[in-house]
């Protein structure tokens, strides 16, 4: 609901900046909480969206809406590895290798060995 909220209402980084900035920094939970629930005063609807599901995620021990926005506001991290050259495995290393995967075959082949 909220990403696509982000998406239709074109709501820029700036926006989004700004605003993460004055939700994490400058209010608790409560704070947000009274904000929402101000008849006299209410807060715009994308506010009142993006607030609420912050408020929700709280509850909830959740970083999901929160990520949302800060991957709206900030991008997504890459999670690349840039490697140029020739990899090597050392044969000592190669034996290493079999002989952990043979033990760990060996294991799940045993009654009550391995994941059942």
């Amino acid at each position: 609901m909220l990403a696509r909220y982000i998406k239709e209402n074109e709501v820029s980084i700036t926006d989004i900046k700004l605003m993460i900035g004055s939700l994490l920094f400058a209010h608790n939970s409560q704070d947000i909480s009274a904000l929402l629930k101000d008849k006299e005063c209410p807060p715009p609807i994308g506010i009142s969206l993006i607030m609420g599901a912050l408020v929700d995620d709280i509850k909830k021990h959740n970083i999901d809406n929160l990520m949302k926005i800060m991957d709206r506001a900030f991008g997504k991290p890459k999670e690349s590895i840039d490697f140029k050259g020739n990899m090597t495995i050392s044969p000592e290393a190669l034996e290493n290798l079999d002989r952990i995967f043979r033990q760990r075959k060996n294991s799940d082949e045993e009654p009550g060995g391995g994941d059942e």
